[in-house]
């Protein structure tokens, strides 16, 4: 028979008990990131329908209101309304690229060159924009003719800044659909040539004032009429 000393005995159980302790804290380790992986899938009690989407950059929104430069992807925005789908991401390349495309046949006939998977409430047409294929031109609505008939395009005013600015009352759908009225060569000759020091101090944007602008414009900070006023970001 083996007798151990009190002092090993000692070592023993505290090596025990060590052993105990870091298991315990690893089981609550890991049933915290369990919890956490959960809770962050539930807002309120319920699933978050957007998780999806956003675990992928995106942002979920009604296609038909919001065009998206990335294009949409169906089936990652649950929720209540089937016409929330998933815009994905643009990158500074993406939006560069996007801003230097020139789409003369599409502008020719009043139309705006976009992702095919937007909504267009006509029929797209090939070969009408610059860009990769999946860039398409969406021609006017024939109940637009209101707008067109001026030369305008009804557009989002929310998505695309009009250099000549809007009108509203023009188009048909939601309050955010304007006719962005016609811009000639004169006017952009106008618009290349100013120079905006004071807004651009405030790394602002000149522009209409019947173009969108979420912070309020400032006036008397842009060259041109006194309509072209400063955006503050």
């Amino acid at each position: 028979m083996h007798f151990i000393s009190g002092h090993r005995l000692k070592t023993l159980l505290q090596s025990k008990i060590f052993v105990f302790i870091v298991s315990v804290f690893l089981l609550c380790g890991i049933s915290s990131v369990g919890i956490w992986l959960l809770v962050s899938e539930f807002k309120g009690g319920q699933a978050d329908p957007y998780s999806r989407c956003i675990s992928i950059g995106g942002t979920c929104h009604n296609w038909y209101e919001h065009d998206c430069s990335g294009g949409y992807k169906t089936g990652l925005c649950d929720g209540e309304f089937s016409n929330t789908q998933c815009c994905l991401p643009c990158n500074a390349a993406c939006k560069d690229a996007e801003a230097s495309y020139k789409d003369i046949p599409c502008e020719e006939i009043n139309g705006i060159c976009k992702h095919k998977t937007n909504y267009c409430s006509q029929t797209y047409i090939k070969e009408k924009c610059d860009g990769p294929e999946d860039r398409r031109c969406c021609p006017p609505n024939p109940a637009d003719t209101e707008c067109t008939k001026r030369g305008g395009m009804c557009q989002n005013w929310v998505e695309y800044t009009c250099v000549a600015g809007y009108r509203s009352g023009l188009c048909i759908g939601g309050s955010a659909i304007r006719c962005c009225l016609p811009c000639d060569t004169k006017c952009y000759d106008d618009e290349a040539i100013f120079h905006d020091p004071a807004c651009d101090s405030l790394h602002g944007t000149c522009m209409d004032n019947t173009n969108y602008c979420a912070s309020g414009y400032l006036p008397e900070k842009c060259h041109g009429p006194d309509s072209r006023q400063c955006c503050p970001p």
